[in-house]
């Protein structure tokens, strides 16, 4: 029953996570059928299952909003189309079925996950070293070649989460390393490495430096406080300055990492936002202020994505659900969690994040614990 219960978990996740690699080729149409029905047998039975059989808390109610609202503002901008729609539907049902299984059974569900961005990881890897021309002949060079998962950086977050799953497992955090946890460590210190992006690397060294700050699992409400301190300092800081202290600090990890680029997107996801207050410019908008000229279809920053494509009202609800994480009744209270949390804080302040990504960290932040909590009261 836990074999299949765990294939269950993982084909569920392939289908939400589908990588790149599937989404190119003459199998291409077969992939995305397959996904698509998954998709849509979880959408269908945990959705109804979820909301009717447990607790609809403040978190599963912003996340709504903040789907909804997504839908509502395309059609303002007259931007939205039925799979866009049908898409929102389908992240309802991915954060439902999450949830369902961290609270039914969390030690699976955390294992399949890890499982699955472990593989694919090193699947990636192994794509860049042996086709560093990516798979898509029209972008050849440059951030858009594309390899097993998407770009380079879009490793960050699963190596986040895959480093976040380990300490969730095996509860090393309130414990001395081991031999165990440095190999451990070291092998994702090498995936980071190969990924060739400077962002994960920075999260990673962040992750890191977070775990050995103590050995006490269970923090109070200061170390939260003084984490998203920090966090909204460092968020100011590269999105309204142009920091040569950021830049040298990325070039540490790559000769070629620069955020001079990244400032410019930034600088022109803020102005389109300001002409496009309430309901952003539209979903399909590009950023054509890279400094090689080249367009790209984020603005390497989740919240100034968000606030330019679907403007003001999706943009608070995006703020409220990742406070609600630090302050009040479903504030993180576990040292993994919050360093899991921080350091995709971190990332999303560099990157657009998929809403898939973040509402599995939304879910893991949540309910682990309380999966965690009927966990060992079964065992006891």
């Amino acid at each position: 029953m836990m074999i299949k219960r765990k294939i269950y978990i993982i084909c569920v996740l392939l289908s939400y996570f589908l990588p790149s690699f599937f989404t190119v080729g003459s199998m291409a149409t077969i992939f995305t059928l397959l996904s698509t029905v998954i998709r849509l047998f979880v959408t269908i039975y945990h959705v109804p299952k979820v909301f009717s059989q447990y607790k609809v808390t403040l978190i599963d109610i912003l996340v709504v909003l903040f789907l909804f609202f997504q839908v509502f503002v395309g059609v303002q901008s007259q931007t939205v189309n039925l799979n866009y729609i049908g898409g929102q539907f389908f992240f309802l049902g991915l954060y439902s079925f999450l949830k369902y299984f961290l609270l039914f059974d969390c030690k699976t569900t955390i294992e399949s996950l890890f499982l699955t961005f472990i593989l694919f990881l090193c699947v990636q890897v192994i794509t860049q070293l042996l086709f560093p021309v990516g798979f898509d002949s029209l972008y050849p060079t440059g951030d858009n070649r594309l390899y097993f998962l998407g770009r380079k950086n879009i490793a960050t977050p699963y190596i986040i989460v895959g480093l976040g799953s380990f300490y969730l497992l095996n509860k090393k955090m309130n414990e001395f390393i081991s031999l165990k946890e440095i190999i451990f460590l070291g092998l994702f210190g090498i995936l980071s490495f190969l990924t060739q992006s400077s962002t994960a690397i920075i999260c990673y060294v962040l992750f890191i430096f977070m775990r050995m700050l103590g050995l006490k699992e269970n923090i109070g409400k200061p170390y939260s406080l003084v984490s998203i301190t920090v966090y909204i300092c460092f968020s100011f800081s590269i999105i309204f300055s142009q920091s040569t202290i950021l830049s040298t600090f990325t070039a540490i990890f790559s000769k070629n990492a620069t955020f001079s680029g990244r400032i410019n997107i930034w600088q022109l996801a803020i102005r389109i936002f300001e002409e496009n207050f309430w309901f952003g410019k539209g979903l399909n908008i590009d950023f054509n202020a890279w400094t090689n000229g080249i367009i790209v279809n984020s603005a390497h920053n989740t919240l100034l994505d968000i606030l330019a494509r679907t403007g003001i009202f999706p943009g608070i609800l995006f703020v409220v659900v990742l406070l609600s994480l630090f302050l009040g009744k479903y504030r993180v209270k576990s040292k993994t969690l919050l360093t899991m949390l921080i350091s995709f804080m971190v990332y999303i302040t560099m990157e657009a994040t998929s809403v898939s990504i973040l509402l599995l960290i939304i879910a893991i932040c949540v309910y682990w614990s309380f999966g965690e909590e009927k966990l060992y009261e079964q065992v006891t």
